[in-house]
């Protein structure tokens, strides 16, 4: 529960991210090591731990940036089936804000 952890639909289990919180500006980097969020436009859950790091304890949903700074395999020179660079979301990192736990605003992700 205090690990550095997320869930994300898609991501390979594995992957680092860096999740930046747009409200306040704290960051953190979480592996994603289950499967989720399961209500619309919800793109990330994070663990308790996460969440206090980012300030947003007790807040719900909050507005947040990805970019994943790591795959699983990355340093052996093999990446596991299906975490091609062209995987969304991949190296290039996402650069619209996406929250966590709400509804997504439309503008939010206009990018």
């Amino acid at each position: 529960m205090n690990e550095l952890t997320a869930a994300h639909r898609s991501l390979p289990l594995g992957t680092r991210l860096l999740v930046t919180n747009l409200t306040n500006g704290k960051s953190v980097e979480v592996r994603v090591n289950d499967r989720g969020p399961f209500t619309r436009g919800r793109v990330l859950d994070l663990s308790h731990g996460a969440a206090r790091a980012l300030g947003a304890l007790g807040r719900g949903v909050i507005p947040v940036r990805l970019r994943v700074v790591g795959l699983p395999g990355e340093g052996s020179g093999r990446l596991p089936a299906g975490t091609a660079s062209d995987h969304p979301g991949s190296r290039r990192g996402l650069a619209a804000p996406l929250p966590i736990g709400g509804l997504a605003d439309p503008a939010l992700n206009s990018a």
